[in-house]
């Protein structure tokens, strides 16, 4: 009996120690030109793929319908670890990155530590989250 009290008392101790481990990151898009313009997209990955503009291939994704200049969006309860963050603003509601016939969007998007015109690049864009709440700036850009 005390070996099943012990067992018991482990499990809700490992329990409690990883659901600390996680942490939120919050996300702000300054200098929106076209507010309000449908809604934006924030993406987080969790590894180079999909990054930086498939939805289906994001760890967590969520969407800011009402905003002006600047928006915010939070992810919540996020493993400590390694992650990039993509925003667009999809003006035409059809949930993706509309792209011109060489693949340059048409629509704003932007990334985490990412400023120049290019491709987003994941090892460039990423950071190490802990456990510690992430605050994150990234800026839109209008092609």
């Amino acid at each position: 009996m005390k070996n099943k009290i012990y067992l018991l008392l482990f499990m809700l101790g490992v329990t409690f120690t990883v659901h600390a481990q996680n942490a939120d990151i919050q996300v702000t898009v300054n200098d929106i030109e076209a507010a309000g313009e449908g809604p934006l997209v924030f993406m987080l990955f969790a590894s180079s793929d999909g990054f930086p503009s498939d939805p289906a291939k994001a760890r967590q994704i969520g969407e800011v319908t009402s905003y002006t200049s600047l928006a915010t969006f939070t992810f919540s309860n996020v493993p400590a670890g390694k992650y990039a963050v993509a925003v667009f603003q999809d003006k035409n509601g059809n949930g993706s990155v509309d792209t011109n016939f060489i693949g340059i969007p048409k629509e704003p998007v932007g990334a985490f530590q990412h400023s120049s015109v290019g491709r987003p690049n994941f090892g460039k864009c990423s950071f190490t989250h802990d456990t510690a709440i992430s605050q994150l700036n990234v800026q839109l850009i209008n092609q």
